[in-house]
């Protein structure tokens, strides 16, 4: 293991038109680019302390994991929106973007208000109101 407590840097996504899956995710968060890191087959978004990383079908080869491509995997990216009533209010705004809802809005067992969507390339992704005990426990561990 390494010395220093290792930390998400990057979190990519795999994507058939990796510039226009970037737009969505900078329109629907406000996230900016991060241009010092882009290439023809990359675009990254600064997403609060964690980059949002797009690659183009070409990633797939260069990271030698081309048997991959089209493999559904399950992972998905939850997005803290702060208050319940901003998670509701996400639906318009998100739909209207090429979002789709899958789930919600809705509260879970742990008392999250949460929308379970799709992008437009079928990636799900939540948003979530602030969860107490996890934001809790991620500032104490902060690096």
């Amino acid at each position: 293991m390494p010395a220093a407590t290792p930390y998400i840097q990057l979190v990519s996504l795999m994507c058939r038109d990796h510039v226009a899956l970037a737009e969505f995710y900078a329109a629907a968060f406000g996230f900016e680019r991060v241009p010092e890191v882009e290439s023809p087959i990359f675009v990254a978004l600064a997403a609060g302390g964690v980059a949002l990383g797009f690659h183009a079908d070409e990633a797939f080869d260069l990271l030698e994991v081309g048997d991959r491509r089209g493999a559904a995997t399950g992972n998905h990216v939850t997005f803290d929106l702060g208050t319940a009533e901003e998670v509701d209010a996400s639906v318009e705004p998100l739909t209207a973007l090429g979002a789709t809802v899958v789930k919600g809005p809705f509260t879970t067992y742990y008392d999250a208000r949460q929308v379970v969507y799709l992008d437009p390339e079928g990636n799900v992704f939540r948003v979530s109101d602030t969860q107490g005990a996890l934001s809790f426990w991620l500032e104490a561990t902060a690096r």
